[in-house]
């Protein structure tokens, strides 16, 4: 699936793995990991209809949510992540793939730990294009 191929993709980059290790995570990081880390979740995933039915096509969107404890290594979570994905065209797994550039938005967000620790948070949204089997 597509989502493991993202995801063995991203673990496969050396720049952003030196960064972050093994620490990109599906939907939610584990209360005890430590930043940075990449939560990855798909947010949309729109149907490809023509006349004759759904499209052998997908687009699904993804978004990867940097969480870090400063804005530096925001920055370089973040730049090595759109380096590894953005505008990508090949092989992910057994898929061909292309992705687009991202969107991007950052924010600071309180930790959910109850302290006041303030944790640097970006998120980047990539369109995923690949072929997949219609439903019939």
């Amino acid at each position: 699936m597509i989502d493991e191929a993202l995801q063995d993709h991203c673990l496969s980059d050396a720049r952003l793995k030196g960064l972050v290790g093994d620490r990109i995570y599906p939907e939610f990081a584990p209360a005890s990991a430590p930043v940075p880390y990449v939560l990855r979740s798909r947010i949309s995933n729109p149907p490809h209809d023509h006349l004759a039915g759904e499209a052998a096509i997908g687009s699904p969107t993804y978004q990867f949510t940097v969480v870090a404890a400063s804005n530096r290594e925001r920055n370089a979570v973040g730049d090595a992540l759109r380096a590894c994905l953005s505008r990508y065209s090949g092989s992910m797994g057994t898929e061909d793939v292309e992705v687009s550039s991202p969107e991007e938005a950052d924010d600071v967000e309180t930790a959910a730990d109850g302290s006041e620790r303030r944790l640097f948070v970006r998120r980047l949204d990539f369109e995923v294009w690949h072929a997949r089997e219609p439903v019939r």
